[in-house]
């Protein structure tokens, strides 16, 4: 009897939580969009990557260089001139900071850093290594050929956006994904976990 009364309370709450547990689950399909776009930050890659971009060109332009002609060749490039680079330098760690850090460990990940993902994790690597042999104070001369290559990795990334897209495009429209959105309707059924316990139970208690 005892126990009897301990199932309804069971019950009840697997009822209440299942309502609240079931449409999130449903929306597990959207969620993962969701999670690629926001969470993984891959809806802001274009944008912080032309970010990094446009402030290494500024970078290279103080020492009286163009960052799309020059940067093709840019050894033995600039003098001792001296430029202050660290607006430059804070703009690039702040897009890393918004976006391209995550995406970076990510695209870098054993699980979801797919083949074609993979141009994208080398070029943030190298943007951050160049980063950290960066100072706030630098001569023109090592300003060209390190912002140079910095401008460089973030055009790749650029021209990689269709790969990064087709691979993106992938994860959400997978097999299981559609699987998952054509059955989620099964997920009502749970309901019946409960009585499952109450016609275990009858059957001890006729016992």
């Amino acid at each position: 009897m005892f126990v009897w009364l301990l199932l309804i309370p069971g019950a009840i709450l697997t009822h209440l939580a299942l309502v609240k547990l079931i449409p999130q689950i449903e929306d597990l399909p959207s969620n993962i969009i969701a999670g690629f776009d926001e969470t993984f930050k891959f809806a802001y890659l274009k944008a912080d990557s032309a970010k990094v971009g446009d402030a290494a060109g500024k970078a290279v332009e103080m020492c009286s260089f163009d960052p799309a002609a020059d940067c093709a060749s840019p050894a033995g490039l600039g003098n001792a001139d001296t430029k202050d680079v660290s607006g430059a330098k804070a703009t690039i760690l702040q897009a890393f900071g918004t976006s391209l850090t995550v995406i970076q460990r990510v695209a870098d990940d054993k699980y979801f850093g797919v083949p074609s993902l993979k141009d994208t994790a080398k070029s943030l690597d190298d943007i951050m290594k160049k980063v950290k042999e960066t100072e706030d104070s630098m001569q023109c001369r090592q300003i060209v050929p390190t912002f140079c290559a910095i401008y460089q990795s973030s055009g790749d990334i650029a021209k990689g956006m269709t790969e990064v897209t087709k691979s993106l495009d992938e994860f959400k429209n997978s097999e299981i994904i559609k699987q998952w959105d054509e059955r989620k309707g099964l997920l009502t059924f749970l309901h019946a976990l409960p009585y499952f316990m109450v016609l275990g139970l009858l059957a001890f208690s006729l016992f």
